[in-house]
């Protein structure tokens, strides 16, 4: 019996020495946190820190109604007919690829992410172009030029001022390992203007004939609201796809200004017609950029480079008065066009981060 007893006793120590050890060997060890693969290559999201940036703007100004003279119509009327419209091709006013720049500072705020940005962006470009008639055809203003003589020549030169300024708050968003948000809110403001001149030169063979110079300007300031958002799409080591879309809303003054100049042989030159608007207008402005960029970061500071394009589109912005002529006392046609003022092409950055 106590034989048995004994043997008993060893076996369920044995049993229960095997327990404990198998129970202890599957204890899991808690894992080391793994490094993130932003690490290294991104501002830490737990440390404040402040950043500024410049950027080196190659664009060109894509705009509507700049329509100023039609080639290639008849030189006389069909036996018959005393009057037509515009028959040929439209020659229109054309911009330049010109440079400009954009600066900024930053500051990012822990725990919670913010970040207070602001910004400035100056860009000025200008274009000039000339239509000639061609031989056995006729060459009209879309202007109410006054030329007595036949049209020979028209010549276009046109410029462009564009001044922005930004100061908004962002919030950052990790969606994942490789995928960076920042939402935008924030003030806006700005001022555009707009010169365009052309000349109408006539063959002048007599001394009534005469030459006509067109003004068609506008200027544009306002300040309003911004909203938006970026994204930054890391594919490692650390290269990532970046880009944002931005919408703004501008309340302020528009001015426009119409004026005709006469340039008769020996005399003096005279209006035509002088037409000044100003009103109070809201203008939308859309911002969209899409491109590379190549960011590291050490142990206190860091960089990052990229290469954007970078669209830039205002409404009810660009707006061309045309006028019909008549007697004193009559009623005056008002032929009134607008379009699209677009900015595009290369914004080539750099951003030092600290």
């Amino acid at each position: 019996m106590i034989k048995k007893a004994l043997i008993l006793s060893l076996l369920f120590s044995s049993l229960a020495y095997s327990y404990y050890v198998e129970k202890d060997t599957l204890t899991p060890v808690p894992d080391k946190p793994s490094q993130s693969p932003l690490e290294g290559y991104k501002p830490s999201m737990e440390s404040s820190g402040g950043y500024v940036y410049a950027q080196y703007l190659l664009w060109r100004v894509i705009e509507g109604e700049t329509d100023y003279a039609v080639k290639g119509g008849p030189l006389e009327f069909p036996p018959g007919q005393v009057d037509m419209n515009a028959i040929g091709n439209l020659k229109t006013a054309e911009f330049d690829w010109s440079s400009g720049v954009r600066v900024g500072l930053g500051w990012r705020f822990t725990p919670y992410k913010w970040e207070l940005e602001g910004n400035y962006t100056y860009y000025s470009t200008s274009g000039s172009n000339s239509v000639s008639r061609p031989l056995l055809q006729g060459l009209n203003s879309t202007f109410p030029a006054s030329t007595s003589g036949p049209l020979v020549r028209a010549k276009s030169h046109i410029e462009l001022d564009y001044q922005m300024g930004n100061l908004f708050l962002a919030k950052r968003f990790i969606l994942d390992d490789y995928l960076i948000m920042r939402g935008l809110l924030g003030v806006t403001g700005g001022y555009l203007e707009q010169d365009w001149t052309i000349h109408y030169l006539s063959d002048r063979p007599s001394i009534w004939d005469r030459n006509n110079t067109t003004h068609s300007d506008w200027s544009y300031w306002g300040i309003g609201l911004r909203s938006g958002f970026e994204w930054d799409w890391f594919f490692g080591k650390g290269f990532s796809l970046f880009g944002g879309f931005n919408f703004s809303i501008l309340y302020g003054q528009y001015k426009n200004h119409l004026r005709d100049e006469i340039f008769p042989q020996n005399d003096s030159p005279f209006n035509v017609q002088n037409t000044h608007l100003s009103e109070k207008r809201i203008i939308p402005h859309y911002e969209l950029s899409l491109g590379p960029r190549y960011e590291r970061m050490f142990e206190n500071w860091g960089f990052s480079l990229y290469a954007l394009y970078e669209l830039n589109i205002f409404q009810n912005l660009h707006y061309v008065m045309r006028h019909r002529g008549g007697p004193v006392n009559d009623g005056r046609t008002n032929l009134h066009t607008n379009s699209l003022t677009g900015f595009h092409g290369l914004t080539l950055g750099g951003q030092v981060n600290f």
